[in-house]
């Protein structure tokens, strides 16, 4: 069997994925051809010749913990950005459109519990802040009693933030900038609220 690292992972996420309106389900068919362009003229920008649907796309793994400075993250060093990180671990992706969000994130979290059944290891959900996974996740926390770091991927948390600086500042200024940089160093800082 092969080493696992002290951290077991779970990830979710969704995607849309584009599908030829004949391929939806009955259910969402008429809504498509409902609102499917009516004039024999060229698409409009963002219009779809097909509709979307969401995926759910989960993995789980182990990995090892490395642990960093928050000035590493806003403003790393050659050094760095050279520095050995720890790979993920036995990673196991999927998707499914025709499963629910929630089997989904319920097969990620037993497949993680399945990979340290005594819970020795620290358990971490990886995230985008969608809301629906996180309470997806609140619940199985509860379900299984477990201790579950729940960690908002950096880069989605950025694009929060800058959506933030523009209610505030105009997007071609200066300000919007320092005003993310000094919110995002307080995050890592968990000074967040």
């Amino acid at each position: 069997m092969q080493d696992t690292g002290e951290i077991v992972v779970i990830s979710a996420d969704g995607k849309g994925v584009v599908v030829r309106t004949s391929d939806l389900p009955a259910n969402t068919q008429e809504g498509a051809f409902a609102s499917s362009k009516k004039l024999n003229k060229p698409l409009t920008k963002g219009e779809k010749h097909n509709a979307k649907r969401m995926t759910t796309v989960a993995s789980v793994y182990t990995i090892n913990s490395f642990v960093g400075t928050h000035q590493q993250i806003v403003n790393p060093s050659d050094e760095d950005r050279k520095s050995k990180r720890p790979r993920p671990i036995g990673k196991r992706v999927w998707a499914s459109l025709a499963k629910e969000p929630e089997k989904v994130i319920s097969e990620a979290c037993d497949e993680a519990i399945f990979r340290d059944q005594k819970k020795n290891k620290r358990f971490c959900a990886l995230v985008d802040g969608n809301k629906k996974q996180l309470s997806l996740l609140q619940k199985l926390v509860k379900k299984h009693n477990l201790n579950l770091t729940i960690v908002v991927d950096i880069i989605h948390v950025i694009e929060y933030l800058w959506k933030a600086a523009f209610v505030f500042y105009s997007q071609t200024s200066t300000q919007a900038k320092a005003s993310l940089s000094k919110r995002l160093q307080l995050i890592l800082e968990g000074k967040s609220s």
